[in-house]
């Protein structure tokens, strides 16, 4: 076991600390009512998770039954909004160190949570123009619904189980200059998928197909991103946070020869960043994982 002590800001008289384990989907509970504002909890080096302190308090615009919005401490990167948020932070020297204590929960950051987690999503947003993860759906004919293919952007191919020769057969697209003589292809109608042509009872089908990253709303919610494309969200990230920064700063702006009132230092900062966001998108090389889901 691998302990670390964590503190996060006082301002709630008990809290609720649990632990998220992003990859068995459970969330345990640690401590009902824990009255100071440090706890060392322990965990293993291969469990990703985070250690998740609501703040127990009387109620208002942002809590429910009491029940603040909570602290977030990502144990062993775990693929949450969390972790963006603490290499961002990192990044941009906007952390705060104390003796005794592996990770603070910052008191008065520059830029929010609320805030660097809107850039995150913007920046999923902006992988999403370029690439997309590759998903195929393993399902039967009897159990297809239209709503697995919803949110694809481009259906690459679709292919079923052959008992009799116990192959994965591909089904082409229908095509007017192709389709004859072939007993099985798909096509789109109105955004439905039609298969054409004669198949045994529950076939098994993959369906292959691009979709856009989900947008995460919350820290429990899981970032598909790949790990190793969250350098291009977190300076993605960096560069907003500096671009917002620079538009408060106008008493740092500064007269140029001529005349112009532009030549803020932290601008170029920004515009670098969003730079290498950019290329980084460019050069991005080697082969993805293909998530499977069965439906």
């Amino acid at each position: 076991m691998y302990y670390s002590v964590y503190r996060w800001p006082a301002g709630a008289p008990t809290h609720r600390i649990e632990f998220l384990d992003v990859v068995r989907k459970t969330v345990t509970l640690v401590e009902a009512n824990h009255v100071t504002t440090t706890y060392r909890y322990g965990c293993h080096e291969d469990q990703a998770g985070i250690l998740l302190v609501y703040p127990i308090t009387s109620p208002g615009p942002d809590y429910q039954n009491g029940q603040g919005r909570p602290y977030a401490f990502p144990i062993n990167n775990p693929p949450s909004l969390a972790t963006l948020r603490g290499m961002v932070r990192e990044a941009m020297n906007d952390t705060t160190t104390e003796t005794g204590i592996d990770l603070v929960y910052p008191d008065a950051p520059k830029w929010g949570d609320r805030e660097i987690d809107n850039y995150v999503r913007e920046g999923i947003g902006f992988i999403n123009r370029f690439i997309q993860r590759e998903v195929i759906i393993e399902t039967t004919r009897e159990h297809y619904r239209d709503d697995l293919i919803t949110r694809a952007i481009e259906i690459v191919g679709v292919s079923f189980y052959d008992t009799q020769t116990r192959e994965w057969m591909s089904i082409p697209r229908f095509s007017r200059r192709g389709h004859r003589g072939t007993f099985h292809y798909w096509d789109l109608n109105a955004g439905r998928l039609a298969l054409y042509g004669a198949y045994p009872p529950n076939v098994l089908m993959e369906i292959h197909m691009r979709m856009p990253y989900p947008i995460p709303m919350n820290d429990t919610q899981e970032i598909l991103v790949d790990a190793e494309d969250w350098d291009i969200l977190s300076i993605y990230a960096q560069a907003k946070c500096y671009t917002r920064l620079a538009g408060q700063s106008a008493q740092l702006d500064r007269w140029k020869e001529e005349g112009k009132r532009n030549d803020n230092p932290i601008t170029p900062i920004a515009c670098m960043l969003m730079q290498e966001a950019e290329k980084r998108i460019q050069d991005r090389r080697g082969p993805r994982s293909i998530r499977r889901y069965r439906a």
